[in-house]
């Protein structure tokens, strides 16, 4: 390393050393600097141009030029050029990948293998601590530990935009418990509350309103469907003067808190409360002007609602109203078919009672014209021109 300030040394030892070790045997030497101030290679390009770039470049075994990296004048882009062939770029900690891009564009966080155009390989366990399995020295089974929490890979403070959500979902991969009961889904989606409310952030989550569920509701009817994490919430959101570190503003913070705390120069990070009093706090946070927005503070406790849990219950409960109407039509159909035949039979009682009501009236006719012979004969016996035997005879 070197500790340099003229430019015309730099120009030549940046030429010396990037163009000609190629050709020359191999430098190692180490500079030491005494003095604490900046060490380094130093580059300066007087150019303003499109193409003035400051930077270094590599080269191979075989004098072919690798790569180069630089900071270009008048855009101020810093670039990172890998021209070799099949050449990645791999960003490491500890000698372990971190960040990488492979040659075909493709990036891998936590891999150097990525298969898709961003490739995440790994986890973490969302505070509280989440679900874990793992192996003990004493046991030779799993240990599984569960509690709220969530293991995720990716976390975005607004939305994800994207065509389509795939998710895994082989068999293989569960233990299957069996399907659930949809008439108890169908309970507990009605017991979900659907609330239209505004975002109180209204600077990153916009101001449009929604309609969607509240965590804590959905927790005391779906708790499966809501897991804890470690958030900032908007509770203070206020602009304040900050003067010798000490944030003059009156809020209810303690000492042992974080808050979020946001300047105009750019500056976004949650700081811990040293110290707290009338009127004012102070955070361990090193001011770059004299007002500072506080967001709010950190909580241990925020909840997040997994949407596709109640999709499903969704899905559950539906089907559950399908079997009901499906139970409902066939009732119907079977109620329809009970009544057709209950017609049918009373028509057929409508036939025989009317077949009787003419026999009555038949019989009626008859004891009619029975009783008018009898009131005749009876005349002609009181007239003396119908003797007893005649009569006997007649009846």
């Amino acid at each position: 390393m070197y500790s340099l300030t003229r430019p015309s040394v730099i120009m030549f030892l940046f030429f010396s050393l990037f163009y000609a070790l190629p050709l020359q045997a191999q430098i190692n030497e180490v500079f030491t600097n005494t003095n604490g101030t900046q060490t380094g290679f130093g580059v300066q390009n007087l150019g303003n141009t499109a193409n003035s770039y400051s930077g270094m470049l590599f080269y191979d075994q075989n004098a072919a030029l690798g790569l180069f990296q630089g900071f270009n004048n008048v855009t101020h882009e810093y670039r990172i050029n890998n021209i070799a062939t099949n050449g990645s770029i791999n960003f490491m900690i500890g000698s372990s990948s971190k960040f990488s891009v492979a040659n075909n564009g493709f990036i891998g966080i936590g891999t150097t293998t990525p298969g898709v155009p961003l490739d995440v390989v790994g986890s973490t366990f969302i505070d509280p601590a989440g679900q874990a399995t793992f192996f003990l020295d004493s046991s030779t089974t799993l240990t599984h530990v569960t509690s709220t929490a969530s293991v995720d890979s990716i976390r975005a403070s607004n939305g994800v935009l994207a065509l389509a959500f795939i998710a895994s979902s082989d068999e293989r991969i569960k233990n299957i418990r069996g399907r659930s009961d949809s008439a108890a889904d169908l309970r507990k989606l009605l017991d979900l509350e659907v609330t239209d409310f505004l975002y109180k952030d209204v600077v990153e989550k916009g101001s449009r309103p929604q309609k969607k569920v509240i965590a804590q509701q959905v927790e005391k009817v779906y708790p499966e469907a809501v897991s804890t994490t470690t958030d900032v919430v908007p509770d203070i959101y206020q602009k304040a003067p900050i003067n010798n570190g000490w944030v003059e503003l009156p809020t209810d913070l303690k000492v042992g808190d974080r808050v979020r705390l946001i300047t105009k120069k750019g500056h976004r990070a949650t700081h811990e409360v040293l110290e707290v009093k009338n009127d004012k706090f102070r955070t361990d946070f090193a001011p770059d002007g004299d007002e500072v927005f506080v967001y709010g503070r950190e909580v241990k406790d925020f909840r997040v609602v997994d949407y596709d849990a109640i999709a499903m219950l969704n899905v559950s409960a539906t089907q559950e109203l399908v079997h009901r109407l499906e139970k409902q039509a066939a009732d119907l159909v079977a109620q329809a078919e009970e009544m057709s035949k209950q017609t049918t039979r009373i028509a057929e009682l409508e036939q025989d009672r009317q077949a009787q009501a003419t026999r009555i009236a038949e019989l009626e006719k008859q004891a009619s014209e029975i009783a008018m012979l009898k009131q005749q004969m009876a005349a002609l016996q009181a007239a003396g021109r119908l003797d007893a035997g005649q009569l006997a005879a007649a009846r």
